[in-house]
């Protein structure tokens, strides 16, 4: 697949869409690897989203270096990867994700599960007390970025039924 089919690819979803436009207007480029675009439009939404519209947030969250946000991102995809059902949370199971990862309570975990959704929108509710990543995408891409920087091949081969993937 070239360039070009590429990104017509990824066009026909609106949010991607809007992504490959913002990453190009901060970048004047777009990569041919979608992983570059993924880490660029994460980055864009994590970090740069907020300070191009000039908002200042105080929560815990929102003052996160940007690989701490990464960081629970990626724990978030990856305990989802690991369940059968591995789209939707229910709102006490991602809330107990991000408390053990905060080590703290559940009304700030709440609090900081809404600070992501209204930050940058990564994460959404989708009916009363059902959540999910905004773009499945998203949640597929942080999952293998958590494969790569553990070395877990021998997990994700586990993972994955009948895998023809080689664990070295």
């Amino acid at each position: 697949m070239n360039q070009s089919e590429f990104v017509r690819d990824l066009a026909t979803t609106p949010i991607l869409l809007s992504l490959i436009c913002s990453v190009f207007h901060y970048t004047k480029q777009i990569h041919s690897k979608r992983s570059q675009l993924y880490q660029e439009s994460l980055e864009l939404l994590l970090e740069d989203w907020d300070r191009s519209r000039d908002i200042e947030r105080g929560k815990l969250y929102s003052r996160l270096p940007i690989e701490s946000k990464f960081e629970l991102l990626c724990c978030l995809a990856i305990k989802k990867f690991e369940k059968t059902q591995y789209v939707l949370f229910e709102q006490a199971e991602i809330e107990e994700y991000i408390s053990v990862f905060f080590r703290t309570g559940q009304c700030k975990s709440r609090e900081i599960l809404k600070t992501i959704e209204s930050q940058n929108g990564l994460l959404i509710e989708r009916t009363r007390r059902i959540w999910s990543f905004s773009h499945l995408t998203f949640q597929e891409y942080l999952a293998a970025r958590w494969f790569c920087e553990e070395k877990a091949w021998k997990h994700l081969a586990a993972a994955v039924p009948n895998s023809k993937i080689q664990t070295f």
